[in-house]
């Protein structure tokens, strides 16, 4: 007689677990961004060391606007800034241990900026870039409408590339 509480709160403790872990994994799979446009952009900054184009010439998908986020950004302050929760995890398992254990998600290194392309104001390709292929941050700007994305990459006297907005 005893046994039949008891089995009851442990029913009930593996429910509430169980549908912890599914919302969960909802929550990952409907936030999860598989689209890299990584190397759509390095090609972009590769030809405009020149003259300017337009960065959706170069990128296979539809956006309205892109953000630069810088290096050391943890990933709340970057959804805040995007107006859009969005993960890069390719598995549930490493979203997990991101999300929980190790990681905020900011950008560990002063070497790197990220492109994030929304859509209607949901995110739909990210690109991880080395800032030596082309520095978008020095610019005050953070946020370009798809129409305005016009840059071209300025050499400095160091050799250093620095992408400028042409309006």
């Amino acid at each position: 007689m005893k046994r039949r509480p008891v089995l009851i709160v442990i029913c009930f403790i593996l429910i509430l677990a169980l549908s912890q872990l599914f919302t969960s994994y909802y929550n990952f799979k409907t936030n999860q961004v598989v689209h890299s446009s990584t190397k759509d952009v390095e090609l972009y900054l590769e030809s405009i060391v020149y003259e300017s184009e337009n960065l959706s010439d170069f990128v296979d998908f539809e956006w309205d606007t892109v953000h630069v986020i810088g290096p050391y950004t943890p990933n709340k302050h970057k959804h805040e800034t995007v107006g859009d929760i969005w993960y890069t995890n390719s598995s549930y398992f490493g979203y997990l241990i991101d999300k929980y254990i190790f990681y905020s998600g900011e950008i560990l290194s002063d070497e790197f900026q990220e492109l994030v392309f929304t859509d209607h104001g949901k995110v739909v390709s990210t690109a991880l870039l080395l800032r030596s292929y082309g520095d978008f941050l020095h610019n005050d700007q953070r946020v370009y409408s798809n129409s305005d994305a016009n840059f071209i990459i300025e050499i400095d006297e160091y050799s250093y590339k620095r992408v400028e907005h042409v309006n």
